[in-house]
């Protein structure tokens, strides 16, 4: 499940994994995390490539 992988990704060093619920949750989420010239990488199955997509625009909105 994806908790399970999310705490083997941090595990392994990587500390800014996060888990959301929807793409309502996805803005507020990664924002306090965001760096000039960061990156964003969404893993997941069917509609994270729209989620990813919007992103930006909901990012500038907030």
């Amino acid at each position: 499940d994806r908790d399970t992988y999310a705490d083997a990704l941090r595990a392994h060093g990587h500390r800014h994994v996060l888990t959301i619920d929807g793409e309502e949750d996805l803005a507020a989420a990664v924002a306090p995390h965001l760096k000039p010239g960061g990156v964003v990488i969404g893993l997941g199955a069917g509609s994270i490539s729209a989620w990813m997509h919007n992103l930006q625009k909901k990012l500038e909105g907030m």
